[in-house]
């Protein structure tokens, strides 16, 4: 251990990690009381911040604060074995540029819960989050992420959930990817998450291509004035989902609509062997009239309370509707 941090050093002013090649252990839970940007500020290459099971808190006032943040153009920083609660920005916030993106970033292990996002990141390459759970992350006015990927590539997001986040008049998304390529998404579940506005527990869009979802579960997300969505996928292309599961998504409006898996604007994907139950569509693909390049086979729909498969703009008979099984 090169350096030990605590209250002592962190309380009003924050920590900065800002030597290269240092371990960091955290030798007591922290109460961090400052208007600086965030409690631990991660500016230099090759550092390994080890929690230690300690907790990471907030209790200023300041708006915007994070927990920790990884800044632009460091690369091999691992983030592990903690709890970060109750910060007014997002609990773990790593953002690179177009010129300077993060490489090698590995986060481990971590509940981050109360704050108003759960893990924020873009510009990411070749980085892991694995093992961690967001939750109960919410704001008023906001959309809300319990974990956010945008502009990155070769993103592995492993056994993280993603819970009771909300945003009471906004949207809120349990894992979302925007603008991503060639990630995956294996061993996740989101659940309970809610929004005034569009809420999804996995969505994807940007234009995001080549990516992987699988052997993930959402269930009973809900939005409150608009449609609720297990697994949404939007303006994506070459994007594979299988073996996952999407279970009892709700709406409050009577008007809206839960979607088990939609595709909305997504093309070239293909959802294969998955499982959607008791949401008001279980498989629904809006892809534009006259492509019909997505694909659907070997999947299940039971209890989906308007139909098990809709496909809007293609034959009533495809490929798609012969290979997926709805069962009654």
């Amino acid at each position: 251990i090169d350096v030990s941090i605590s209250s002592t050093n962190t309380s009003t002013s924050g920590y900065t990690a800002s030597t290269e090649g240092k371990t960091i252990k955290i030798t007591e839970s922290i109460n961090y009381a400052g208007s600086t940007n965030a409690a631990i500020r991660v500016t230099a290459n090759n550092i390994t911040i080890d929690f230690d099971g300690r907790t990471l808190t907030y209790t200023g006032s300041t708006s915007g604060i994070h927990g920790i943040t990884i800044a632009a153009g460091v690369s091999n920083v691992t983030i592990k074995n903690g709890i970060i609660k109750g910060f007014t920005g997002s609990g773990i916030y790593a953002v690179g540029t177009s010129e300077n993106t993060i490489k090698n970033a590995t986060i481990r292990n971590f509940l981050i819960t109360n704050n108003q996002n759960g893990v924020i990141a873009d510009y990411l390459v070749n980085s892991k989050i694995k093992e961690t759970k967001t939750h109960a992350n919410s704001a008023n006015s906001t959309d809300v992420y319990g974990i956010k990927i945008s502009n990155s590539s070769d993103i592995i997001l492993l056994g993280c959930t993603a819970c009771t986040n909300s945003s009471t008049t906004q949207k809120c998304y349990g894992i979302a990817l925007d603008t991503c390529q060639d990630s995956c998404i294996i061993e996740c579940s989101s659940f309970s998450n809610s929004g005034s506005l569009e809420t999804a527990g996995f969505y994807v869009t940007g234009g995001s291509t080549f990516s992987k979802f699988e052997t993930n579960n959402a269930y009973s997300n809900l939005s409150v004035t608009d449609d609720s969505h297990g697994f949404l996928i939007n303006s994506t292309s070459q994007l594979v989902v299988e073996h996952c599961k999407s279970i009892n998504n709700r709406v409050t409006d009577g008007s809206k609509k839960s979607y088990g898996f939609r595709l909305k604007t997504g093309s070239s994907c293909i959802i294969q062997e998955c499982t959607a139950i008791r949401n008001s569509y279980g498989f629904y693909d809006d892809e534009a009239s006259g492509s019909y390049t997505n694909i659907l086979m070997g999947n299940r729909g039971q209890q989906n309370s308007i139909s098990d498969f809709l496909r809007v703009n293609a034959p009533a008979f495809n490929v798609v509707a012969v290979t997926t099984e709805f069962l009654q």
